[in-house]
């Protein structure tokens, strides 16, 4: 003879998930937001990057990076 279990009562792993409904308002628009305006950018970014600065930037950069939105400094920074 099979023994039969209603699925109500048995506990799933996935009740443990939080429910978007619990998650506060704050954190949803924030993330919201920001996936907007992630898809929003039709074109990649500019990105500069540098190393090795040592703390000396040359001059010689400054023309070289312009136009740049964003500069990604790749380690070596202090002396």
């Amino acid at each position: 003879m099979a023994v039969f279990t209603p699925a109500s009562s048995i506990q799933h792993p996935a009740s443990s998930i939080q429910h978007p409904a619990s998650i506060p308002l704050a954190i949803l628009i924030h993330f919201r937001y920001f996936k907007f305006r992630f898809f929003e950018r039709k074109a990649g970014m500019k990105l500069g990057v540098i190393s090795d600065t040592h703390g000396y930037i040359n001059p010689k950069v400054f023309p070289i990076f312009e136009g740049v939105e964003q500069i990604l400094h790749a380690g070596d920074i202090g002396s």
